[in-house]
């Protein structure tokens, strides 16, 4: 008999949102601003969010940034099973990518506060564009996990001030209307970055989607290098 099981995993989870919960309604957080009239023209809404450049740039963050976990989480273990690795190593592996993020995201944040998100933006999109080509070329898997792991640390220069650039860029009154189109960055992006290395799959080695994911996160380097300073 195993000392584990994947239902003790959906127990503890379903408690500790129980738990969530209980902490937030005795927390007497009340939202008392309420717009009840937007414009609910979707369509309409959507075109003129990409008017302007600004929130057209923090599309692209927000969905490039979100796409990264699918190679995390879809990807990569397909590719340890391939080599034979258990459930453990996979649970290990999800264990290691989330320290970097638990240690640093309130760090780097504070740190865009202080010199800007542009700056934070182009370092953390190059430490991951580097690491993903960097694993690529590594001569064994466990070079490669390791610098996936290590990636993990650009990631959170990234994804904590993502949808914090959104709003420092959209006044109260664009909220409402655009909130909606800046969302389905993320779906659209994690669509394209599951569909789109898969087909690759077919004619290229698996360690291709390295090089693919690298290569996003490097053309990421450079438009956040046409960013405004902020």
């Amino acid at each position: 008999m195993r000392p584990y099981n994947f239902y003790a995993v959906f127990d503890i989870s379903a408690l500790l949102i129980l738990i969530a919960l209980i902490f937030f309604r005795k927390s007497g957080i009340n939202d008392n601003i309420i717009k009840r009239h937007i414009n609910a023209n979707f369509k309409k809404n959507f075109k003129e969010f990409f008017r302007k450049k600004e929130r057209t740039i923090s599309y692209f963050i927000n969905g490039v940034s979100t796409s990264w976990w699918i190679l995390i989480y879809l990807f990569v273990p397909l590719y340890m099973v391939e080599y034979g690795f258990s459930e453990k190593h996979l649970g290990l592996f999800f264990f290691c990518v989330g320290i970097p993020l638990i240690l640093c995201e309130y760090y780097f944040s504070k740190l865009a506060g202080k010199n800007g998100f542009k700056k934070m933006f182009r370092i953390g999109f190059l430490f991951v564009a580097v690491t993903a080509f960097l694993a690529f070329f590594a001569p064994n898997i466990y070079i490669s996990l390791l610098l996936i792991i290590i990636a993990s640390f650009g990631m959170a220069m990234i994804e904590p001030i993502a949808q914090a650039y959104f709003l420092s860029i959209t006044n109260n009154s664009e909220m409402s209307r655009f909130y909606g189109p800046f969302s389905t960055s993320r779906d659209i992006f994690e669509l394209l970055a599951k569909i789109i290395p898969s087909l690759a799959l077919i004619i290229f080695p698996f360690k291709f989607v390295f090089i693919f994911f690298g290569i996003i996160m490097l053309v990421m380097f450079f438009v956040v290098s046409r960013m405004g300073s902020v």
